[in-house]
């Protein structure tokens, strides 16, 4: 509860497509799972993203997006985030839905749904994620406090690859976040020594 963004996942809208992508263990129920889910998000006072990861051929399609789409409203998020396979899979069965696929899914939901899957990056990565440095994040945001997003648009990196080396980052002290209606900016922490200038 002392979390300032909590990101569950909700993959399928029934039972038997939940067993199929999510192959959870025996003694969780997909009903119980989204009660809890429901249960949380009305509880917590701060941020609950819903991430849904789609797979073509199994729910890249309007019939079980519009099943995700209703337990959505049901959980009451306060964003839909859409995704699909973007990292060789375990099993060649899971196959990612096309860029064009996503943006008409992503309408059936309550206020459409954001799509963050880089699956197919809008310009090619022209650098590995190492050789991004630290130094080269803190000064991105030095220059102007950035989303997760901004971030990785402005390094050339994946959103996940951002995210994961932003959270570092806060582990270490360097950055902080700060929230900003549904959305968290990054920023270089600021020191005592700051304060004084202002």
């Amino acid at each position: 509860m002392e979390a300032d963004l909590v990101m569950p996942s909700l993959d399928a809208g029934n039972e038997s497509m939940f067993q199929r992508v999510n192959r959870p263990h025996p003694e969780i129920s997909f009903e119980v799972m989204v009660d809890g889910l429901a249960a949380f998000t009305a509880r917590f006072r701060k941020l609950v993203w819903l991430e849904v990861l789609l797979v073509e051929g199994l729910t890249g399609n309007e019939r079980e997006v519009e099943k995700i789409a209703a337990l959505a409203r049901r959980i009451r998020p306060g964003r839909v985030q859409l995704n699909t396979v973007s990292r060789p899979p375990a099993e060649a069965l899971a196959q990612p839905v096309a860029p064009q696929q996503l943006a008409v899914l992503s309408r059936l939901f309550a206020g459409a749904a954001e799509v963050i899957s880089d699956s197919a990056p809008q310009r090619p990565l022209s650098q590995r994620p190492s050789a991004v440095t630290d130094q080269e994040i803190l000064d991105l945001l030095a220059r102007r406090p950035s989303t997760a997003q901004g971030v990785a648009a402005g390094l050339n990196l994946h959103l996940h690859e951002s995210t994961k080396r932003l959270h570092a980052l806060m582990k270490t002290g360097d950055v902080s976040v700060l929230r900003k209606e549904d959305d968290l900016f990054y920023r270089v922490r600021s020191t005592p020594a700051d304060h004084g200038h202002r």
